[in-house]
């Protein structure tokens, strides 16, 4: 059974992630900024509070895992890098990395474009 940490774990795709995971025996530690949105949590997985930019809190959460899971928004260079960074200091040697666009535009865009 590996060790999974999936950060972003209160979003979305991470629900339906961890659900696949936790049917398949992971272990999961499932990192979030408030806790108090997971509300259904598998109940073999370990919560931890914390923000990914946190380099204490977040090489804690990746100490000891197989495979670093993250679903993110925001600033996600800054993120991938201390994401990254925690990984190479705990010996952690796979990553999957989620990112998909926003429905809403970013502040110096003005508004969105459309698809076709």
């Amino acid at each position: 059974m590996p060790n999974v940490l999936v950060l972003g774990a209160s979003g979305r795709t991470s629900r339906l992630a961890t659900d696949m995971l936790a049917d398949n025996d992971a272990d999961l530690t499932l990192f979030v900024r408030a806790p108090d949105r997971l509300t259904d949590a598998p109940a073999s997985a370990r919560v931890v509070a914390g923000d990914v930019l946190d380099r204490d809190r977040l090489a804690d959460a990746v100490r000891g895992q197989d495979i670093v899971y993250a679903d993110l928004a925001g600033a996600l260079d800054t993120q991938a890098e201390r994401i990254a960074e925690a990984m190479t200091d705990q010996g952690v040697p796979r990553l999957i990395f989620i990112t998909s666009p926003t429905s809403s535009p970013p502040p110096a865009c003005g508004r969105a474009r459309t698809w076709e």
